[in-house]
């Protein structure tokens, strides 16, 4: 800040008392918006759901959590900057930005997850559309379900087996 120097002394140390009192509050609010910051970051990779935040535009990837490196096996170098598109992991269902941009969102869709290696995942999408700073993106999250779905599917064929001997002991 600057101050003007003059005769009236009071009224210069009631600026100054003035200039100091905002120079802390602005340090305040910057000090809370790193600790806010801080703690969305700190969530959003800490996140045991796949999360990740991409371009409405194109699908391209600017962020992705710990959850979705484990699963994926794809690294954060070889994610980041990416399409959805160019890494195919919605296996042929990759027009997710499309479906964003038209409707706003999508509320728990079952999709196959293709990992790095090929192995294919069941998920429960949910993407959302936001609007941060002065870029359109969508944040997404799935819950990995594959293992619910291998117990689902035994579960199933142990009734049939079950069924077909009860039919065939009569």
């Amino acid at each position: 800040f600057y101050l003007q120097k003059g005769d009236d002394t009071s009224s210069q140390f009631a600026e100054l008392v003035h200039k100091i009192r905002q120079s802390v509050r602005r340090r305040e609010a910057e000090s809370e918006r790193v600790i806010s910051e801080k703690k969305f970051s700190e969530v959003f990779l800490k996140n045991p759901s796949i999360s990740a935040i991409n371009s409405i535009e194109d699908g391209t990837f600017l962020d992705i959590n710990n959850a979705f490196l484990r699963i994926s096996g794809y690294s954060r170098e070889e994610v980041i900057g990416k399409t959805i598109h160019e890494l195919g992991i919605f296996g042929g269902n990759d027009d997710i930005s499309r479906l964003i941009r038209e409707k706003g969102l999508i509320h728990d869709q079952e999709m196959d997850f293709i990992t790095k290696s090929g192995e294919k995942r069941h998920v429960i999408l949910s993407c959302e559309q936001s609007n941060i700073g002065y870029q359109d993106l969508f944040f997404s999250y799935a819950i990995d379900i594959t293992e619910e779905k291998k117990a689902q599917e035994a579960l199933l064929e142990s009734e049939e087996k079950y069924r077909l001997i009860a039919e065939n002991s009569h």
